[in-house]
Parts: C-alpha cells; structure tokens; sequence
C-alpha cells in the first residue's frame, strides 16, 4: 500500500506517527481499539 501510494494508507500512517511520539497518546488510541474489539465478542 505504501510503494502504491495509497491515499487512505498514507493518511494512516500519518496519524500512527504522531501517536507514536506521545506514550499517552498511543496507549489511549491502544485503549479504544481494544474496548471496541472487546465489545464486538460480546454480541
């Protein structure tokens, strides 16, 4: 996707860069994911 220039993709990574740099950050984007995911187990 990337050597592909995928605009979506891109954009992504982007974001997944900036979250990085901030512990907090990524670990509250971590938090969010894993309450979604863990949610959908339960339907």
């Amino acid at each position: 996707m990337f050597q592909k220039k995928d605009a979506e993709h891109l954009v992504a990574m982007q974001k997944m860069q900036i979250l990085a740099k901030d512990p907090n950050g990524m670990k509250k984007w971590y938090e969010e994911k894993k309450q979604a995911f863990d949610s959908l187990l339960e339907d």
